[in-house]
């Protein structure tokens, strides 16, 4: 079994979701730190299969179900009973499905990931794994595939192609999540007033800084929705760039 966090870190994380530098407690903190309770009792859960899931975003496949020993009558069972829930075909989340549309779009993201290799949760399903705001909570995860393939809208998902290096990569409880600085930059492609809230929630609660922001624009520039450096935007001044590079 997987050793438990020590207290202290139980109390700076779960307990007072500041950290132990003491940053406001904002909807992001507070988001991330009932995922935080959930994976440190899961990693404490009598079932293997509950504390695998704790190491890659609350979901597991079934060919890993089968691999630990539960058949599927076992594991149709535990749908039906609705101690478990199927986000998506061939894969389960270890929890009963969410009451909260958000936390079923985060669990819907993880199961998306998990189910698609050489891809990352990204844009606004990104946002919702993070804790940051979105204008609308996406009904299908968002992705991005880091190497050639068919993207698009298929399957029930929203996958992008993309440039995305491992620094831009982060990790929600195991699932593969584009950053903050990404997916704000990401964000501000697909509109100006998407990226605006989350780098206003972003920096509110130092989930991020200007200066990764400003690099991460700086990366992205040319793509679609971002204006080359030193070309006119028609975005009025106070723009993702101007703001970010003051």
């Amino acid at each position: 079994m997987d050793a438990l966090p020590d207290p202290d870190w139980y109390l700076d994380h779960v307990i007072v979701p500041s950290g132990p530098e003491r940053h406001a407690i904002g909807p992001a903190r507070a988001w991330q730190a009932g995922w935080e309770a959930r994976a440190y009792e899961d990693r404490g859960s009598p079932s293997a299969a509950v504390r695998l899931g704790a190491r890659q975003g609350f979901v597991i496949t079934r060919s890993q179900a089968r691999e630990l020993g539960l058949s599927d009558a076992e594991v149709r069972r535990l749908v039906r009973a609705e101690a478990w829930w199927s986000p998506r075909n061939g894969v389960l989340a270890v929890h009963a499905r969410p009451d909260l549309r958000r936390e079923r779009a985060a669990l819907a993201a993880s199961a998306a990931v998990a189910a698609r290799a050489h891809t990352v949760v990204s844009h606004r399903s990104a946002a919702v794994l993070h804790g940051l705001p979105t204008i609308t909570v996406p009904t299908r995860p968002e992705l991005t595939r880091r190497t050639d393939a068919s993207t698009g809208r298929r399957e029930q998902l929203h996958v992008h192609r993309a440039t995305q290096i491992d620094a831009q990569i982060a990790s929600w409880f195991g699932a593969p999540v584009s950053t903050v600085a990404r997916t704000v930059a990401d964000l501000a492609r697909t509109g100006v007033e998407h990226g605006l809230i989350a780098a206003d929630a972003a920096l509110h609660e130092r989930l991020v800084t200007t200066a990764e922001l400003a690099t991460e624009i700086a990366f992205c520039a040319g793509w679609p929705g971002l204006s080359r450096p030193g070309r006119s935007s028609r975005r009025p001044p106070q723009s993702l760039n101007h703001r970010w590079s003051r």
